[in-house]
């Protein structure tokens, strides 16, 4: 019950940078790479809206400061600097503990629609050009628990540094900063949305007339490859956000 609070308070966690929302953002940048930050732009349904009065809370929401409640809907766009574009939509508004995910990518003849990537039996359609009757065919991943595998990966690169396990993390700490990033980008891109349409200081606000933590990376991020530069946004201890994500890692004995 704790956890829900503290999922349900911008405080204690924004809707848009808890772990489910930040490995799906990560997926759609692996997908389709760096993101023109430029043209991102997000809506969100809040909580004071009368679509946003939900009927099955779990904690009593009138404890929570109104600018402090999350979104129930967010629903962001951008460009990739490939020119491909992305519609990322998330919501908290169905009942019970279980996800609701689908991710989809359309290209020249081809679709690709995984469902339930977060379950133990993610199932990936696939329809190809090839297939001239057009069909949708099913490939399913029995026993494929997608956070067992995350952490046994990275507690075996941890125990057992060699250039094998670490060859099995996919993304470096730099390029997780960036997604980061990006989620950051479409809270304060929702929350403008809002302050425009209900004006600034509005009760239902997340800010609360507090400045938000500013990005991380360029308006444009750099094409695939290399990780981009990142600012140096310093934290409480004089530090980076990335230099100590550095430390950290070498502490970690990753490095």
């Amino acid at each position: 019950m704790e956890h829900v609070a503290r999922s349900l308070n911008k405080e204690r966690i924004s809707v848009m940078n808890c772990r489910t929302i930040l490995t799906t953002v990560d997926l759609c940048r692996y997908i389709g790479g760096e993101v023109n930050c430029d043209t991102i732009q997000a809506l969100a349904l809040e909580h004071f809206e009368p679509p946003g009065k939900l009927s099955a809370l779990k904690v009593d929401e009138d404890k929570i400061p109104p600018e402090r409640r999350i979104p129930r809907m967010t629903v962001a766009s951008w460009k990739f600097v490939s020119g491909a574009v992305c519609s990322f939509t998330h919501g908290l508004v169905l009942h019970g503990s279980k996800y609701d995910a689908t991710m989809e990518v359309y290209c020249d003849g081809w679709s690709f629609r995984l469902v339930e990537p977060y379950s133990k039996q993610p199932s990936l359609y696939v329809r190809s050009p090839l297939d001239p009757e057009d069909r949708e065919v099913a490939h399913t991943f029995p026993d494929d628990d997608p956070y067992n595998g995350e952490f046994s990966t990275f507690i075996d690169a941890v125990d057992r540094p060699s250039p094998e396990t670490m060859s099995l993390i996919l993304s470096s700490f730099e390029d997780a900063v960036k997604t980061y990033d990006l989620t950051w980008r479409i809270r304060e891109a929702s929350e403008a949305t809002t302050e425009r349409l209900y004006g600034k200081g509005n009760g239902g606000l997340g800010t609360s007339g507090q400045p938000l933590p500013s990005s991380l990376e360029s308006s444009i991020t750099a094409s695939a490859g290399p990780t981009a530069t990142v600012s140096e946004e310093k934290s409480g201890n004089g530090k980076s956000l990335l230099e100590n994500v550095k430390e950290g890692v070498e502490k970690l004995g990753l490095k």
